[in-house]
């Protein structure tokens, strides 16, 4: 009884922290920006799978982004990466540099998101916001790039690998769980430099690995 009563009450205090931090509007914000970066970072995803040594690239990321992303606007996407994927000169240094600047303003807004979760009174200045978001972007998107790279071409890494090394039968067997182990702490990771980086709080004074994990596993 006690502790179904101390679970209440947890659910009480979670319930009135998301209603007085105002978190739904911090998570439309956020929605926003990353919006705004999701056609610029298409034209990334496209250029860098056009140097991929990977038959149909295109369709292979495609796949990919129906599984994280609903049909509606993959229908939407999908016409546009075939469009860039045939007239991919230059697009991706245009593709970083306008994803990064468009990101970067969304890390903005999860510090600023981080700091209101932890009550910051007393936030950093504009200007070393500005550059720890864009060193985070850096760090996070580099994580996330890796991790989408060895899903994508973990097959072909795969094939590369049994060629090279001698025990080629062993590699075949243990390369899938060794490529999907290495692209899911690739994201744990980015996940977990958001969270001890972003807010304006002593590392010691916070718990991030559980939320990470949670977080990297939805």
């Amino acid at each position: 009884m006690k502790r179904l009563q101390s679970l209440i009450e947890i659910g009480m205090l979670v319930f009135r922290g998301f209603e007085r931090k105002h978190l739904t509007l911090v998570a439309a914000g956020l929605s926003y920006y990353f919006l705004m970066a999701l056609f610029p970072a298409v034209i990334l995803l496209t250029g860098i799978m056009a140097y991929l040594p990977l038959e149909n690239s295109v369709q292979r990321a495609t796949s990919f982004l129906a599984h994280v992303m609903p049909q509606q606007g993959l229908s939407l996407i999908e016409p546009t990466m075939t469009t860039i994927a045939s007239h991919r000169t230059g697009l991706l240094s245009l593709g970083i540099a306008a994803t990064l600047w468009v990101t970067s303003k969304g890390a903005e807004g999860i510090i600023a998101g981080l700091d209101i979760v932890y009550e910051v009174e007393a936030p950093r200045s504009l200007w070393i916001n500005r550059i720890l978001a864009f060193g985070l972007t850096l760090a996070v998107g580099t994580l996330l790039l890796l991790a989408m790279i060895l899903a994508l071409a973990g097959p072909a890494l795969g094939s590369v690998l049994t060629r090279v090394t001698p025990v080629q039968s062993l590699w075949v067997r243990v390369w899938p769980y060794i490529q999907w182990l290495l692209a899911a702490t690739s994201t744990f990771c980015a996940i977990e430099l958001l969270y001890l980086f972003a807010p304006n709080v002593p590392r010691a004074k916070r718990l991030t690995i559980p939320g990470a994990l949670i977080a990297a596993s939805s």
